[in-house]
C-alpha cells in the first residue's frame, strides 16, 4: 500500500512540474509578446527626394502562383496528382498574365 502512494506522489509531482513548465512558458510568451504599432511614421528628407510629400502611395501584391496553377492542372493540394506543372502550361499561363 505504501508503494502505491509513493508512486502516486511521484506521478503527481511529475504532472505538477509539467503543468508549471507549460504554464510558465505560456505566461512568459504572453508578457513578452511583441505588438508593433498599427502605424509607423516615415521621415522624408525633402532635399534629397523628388517624390511629392503631400500624396499617398498604394501597393498591389498579385500572387500569380508562379504561373503554374491554371485550369489544365490538377495540383495535389486540390486533390489532384501533379506537383509540378508542365513547362508548356506554365509558358501559356505566363503569356496570359
Amino acid at each position: 500500500m505504501k508503494m502505491i502512494f509513493f508512486v502516486l506522489k511521484i506521478v503527481a509531482v511529475v504532472v505538477l512540474l509539467a503543468a508549471l513548465y507549460i504554464g510558465g512558458n505560456i505566461f512568459y510568451a504572453t508578457i513578452t509578446d511583441y505588438k508593433p504599432p498599427l502605424e509607423e511614421g516615415v521621415n522624408i528628407d525633402k532635399q534629397s527626394t523628388s517624390l511629392p510629400t503631400d500624396s499617398s502611395f498604394s501597393f498591389l501584391i498579385w500572387n500569380i502562383g508562379y504561373g503554374g496553377l491554371g485550369a489544365k492542372d490538377d495540383f495535389f493540394y486540390d486533390g489532384g496528382k501533379t506537383v509540378i506543372s508542365a513547362e508548356q502550361n506554365v509558358n501559356e499561363y505566363l503569356a496570359g498574365i
